[in-house]
């Protein structure tokens, strides 16, 4: 039996352990879950304004293309193209001299002017069928050339004599211009596209077709230094488009020359990269980034799923020897280094300690439960102890601080709920002193007494048969005792709550004002209210009255501020009966919704002391009481609680014998409360 009743113990005080950890585990829970779901919506914005870096970066590359694609077009549809004649007799390498007359010499050189200007051309050629650039000349006895060319703008000038045009130096003069690279593209354009269209009749329309090639060595010194030999500097592509004679025949092409340099301006800080995977073309960005240790993936033209961002589309650039690819990547060090980011973990591991710390707390309320009655008795003077300390330091800081009226306000609310703590704690210490384990010890004693003849003993002796009801009867008182125990803890626990909301709403109110709204029940704040000061109406005989308007619905309030202030009028309610003389001490509680106004209104009447004319008045005044032992601070801090709350706190008295009413009126929503003045009434 005392193992049963051992094991039974045990199990009553691991069932609240395990409900607590489980509590801390589904927290736990929650908190990874919504830190995960913060973390998706963050890479989701993440992803998404990559993804506008990116497309950016594919139109402002599509549209240096597309600019160079329609001014090589127009230039190929000139009349005066059509029917030039490429002997070289009558031709000028630049300009194109007698073969080219002065209005088509002229507007293609406007195209050039623009072109160099606006996307950074290097050079435009004239390029006949038949160029052959290993081939010799026979009118010349030289190497072919293209026709014409006009790079007026890129003539003479290298790294040395700036980007913008500024008279190099004879020594930079002297620079090589290397220009067979670009011709042998050609070469290979112009087979390519008169397989493909050898008459204008085979083109659409205005849809030109155009061909790309490999990156080459092009003539364009601009960017190239001899002091520091570079060919990347001078490196670029060949953009061609075909033009025709006057009998709609093929008849060579017009080609641009453009610096990979030029692309490389466009890609920005290193998300992006250029690439044609047919010519093993690639621009890279002068940034580093995800780019640099990911070959592997953009030379296949890929995106790289090890990133949080990677992507790979085709770019609208007209190419009929093949695509052109752009690929975005993005390190994963971006997404975690961002404030927002670290905001989310920083969050996370704040809920998480709070979660400890609760269930840290609910772990010694736990304890304080299992101990005996010296134990709880030692740490409630523990607690009033430092409650006094807490207090007295209060009360020097605000004197310090200039605080004390504010310091007043939270000792008088927690004052308050002290009685009830106090009470509830009387209550478990006088429970716990009158409990029927003393009769428990009597029943075993006699148990082992008679163990040697027990079932004679219960069947025979007097004695013994009354110990089934006697178990009955106590199992009951006991199980009363447990009920009651229980119920003063969980209003201790309540209690306990309300006090450190107190604090903390004082707290907040020292940074800023405070106007979070809750939805609550109406009647469920009062009952809250009711009980905290239950136990001393019970214990002064007051009856309790209740006329609440059925089906309330919830309402939007600052729960914490109004449950203070209906402590406070309930306990003041208390004190106005104890003090009168009256058979029946009575306290009426009114509940009612005015929904033309958007207001809540509480009530608390008594049938007590009443108030006279002259004191009404000045009722929330502070350090006005009524009362032998008051202090005056609860009204008024009720008071400023409601106007802070745009609401209004009045009271009402027939006179001295006749009780009084006091009626706290709140709005139930923003626009309600920004609509009604604060104001306090009597």
């Amino acid at each position: 039996m005392r193992y049963k009743m051992f094991m039974h113990g045990r199990l009553g005080m691991l069932a609240p352990l395990v409900l607590l950890l489980s509590f801390w585990a589904g927290g736990a829970w929650l908190n990874h879950r919504a830190y995960m779901d913060d973390l998706a919506l963050a890479k989701a914005e993440y992803v998404s304004e990559s993804r506008r870096i990116t497309d950016r970066t594919s139109q402002d590359v599509a549209h240096v293309f597309q600019a160079i694609y329609e001014q090589l077009r127009t230039i190929g549809r000139l009349p005066g193209l059509k029917g030039f004649s490429h002997d070289q007799e009558f031709v000028d390498f630049r300009g194109g001299g007698e073969a080219f007359d002065a209005d088509a010499r002229e507007a293609i050189q406007e195209i050039y002017n623009n072109l160099a200007s606006s996307v950074d051309m290097s050079e435009v050629y004239i390029v006949p069928a038949d160029f052959d650039p290993e081939a010799i000349d026979p009118q010349t006895g030289e190497l072919q050339e293209p026709s014409i060319t006009f790079d007026e703008l890129i003539v003479g000038r290298t790294a040395s004599s700036g980007h913008h045009g500024e008279p190099a130096g004879d020594e930079h003069d002297e620079i090589e211009e290397i220009e067979i690279y670009e011709y042998r593209v050609m070469k290979r354009q112009i087979a390519l596209l008169r397989a493909r269209f050898p008459r204008i009749e085979s083109i659409e329309g205005l849809a030109y077709p155009a061909a790309g090639g490999p990156e080459v060595v092009t003539c364009d010194n601009r960017y190239y230094s001899p002091a520091a030999p570079d060919d990347a500097a001078r490196s670029g592509l060949v953009y061609s488009v075909p033009y025709y004679d006057n009998a709609g025949d093929f008849a060579g092409i017009v080609s641009g020359v453009i610096l990979t340099y030029s692309l490389r301006e466009k890609l920005g800080m290193g998300q992006c990269l250029i690439l044609n995977p047919k010519h093993d073309y690639k621009v890279v960005p002068e940034t580093d980034g995800a780019w640099v240790d990911r070959e592997a993936s953009w030379h296949a033209g890929k995106a790289d799923p090890s990133l949080l961002y990677s992507e790979t589309a085709e770019l609208p650039i007209l190419d009929i020897d093949g695509p052109w690819l752009i690929w975005a990547g993005r390190e994963d060090a971006e997404f975690w280094n961002q404030a927002s980011v670290k905001a989310h973990r920083h969050l996370a591991v704040m809920r998480q300690l709070g979660l400890a710390f609760v269930l840290g707390a609910m772990l010694v309320v736990w304890l304080l439960i299992c101990r005996s009655q010296r134990a709880l008795i030692t740490r409630n003077a523990e607690l009033e102890q430092r409650v006094q300390k807490q207090t007295a330091d209060l009360l020097q800081v605000s004197r310090q601080a200039g605080m004390a009226e504010i310091a007043t306000g939270v000792l008088h609310n927690v004052g308050n709920v002290l009685n009830s703590v106090n009470l509830s704690a009387g209550m478990i210490a006088s429970t716990v002193e009158g409990s029927r384990l003393t009769s428990l010890s009597m029943l075993v004693g006699l148990l082992d007494q008679e163990k040697h003849q027990l079932g004679t003993f219960v069947t025979d002796d007097p004695r013994g048969k009354c110990l089934p009801e006697f178990l009955e009867k106590l199992h009951g008182k006991l199980a009363d005792e447990q009920g009651k125990v229980q119920q003063e803890i969980q209003q201790l626990v309540s209690g306990i709550d309300h006090i450190k909301e107190i604090v903390r709403l004082q707290q907040v109110s020292a940074t800023m004002a405070s106007n979070v709204l809750t939805a609550v029940d109406p009647v469920a704040l009062m009952e809250q209210a009711v009980t905290v000061n239950l136990i001393a109406m019970k214990r002064h005989a007051i009856k309790l009255h209740r006329d609440y308007e059925p089906d309330l619905p919830k309402v939007s309030l600052e729960e914490h501020k109004t449950l203070q202030i209906l402590i406070n009028l309930i306990n003041n309610a208390k004190k106005a009966t104890c003090h009168g003389s009256i058979d029946e001490r009575r306290v009426t509680l009114r509940i009612r919704y005015e929904l033309n106004k958007g207001m809540i209104v509480f009530e608390v009447c008594d049938n007590g002391v009443g108030i006279d004319a002259e004191s009404l008045p000045q009722l929330f005044r502070h350090g006005f009481s009524k009362f032998e032992n008051g202090h005056g601070f609860g009204l008024h801090i009720g008071a400023c609680a409601a106007s802070e709350m745009h609401g209004n706190l009045s009271a009402e008295s027939g006179g001295p014998g006749s009780g009084a009413t006091f009626r706290l009126s709140l709005p139930t929503s923003q626009a309600a409360a920004e609509a009604l003045p604060a104001r306090v009434s009597t």
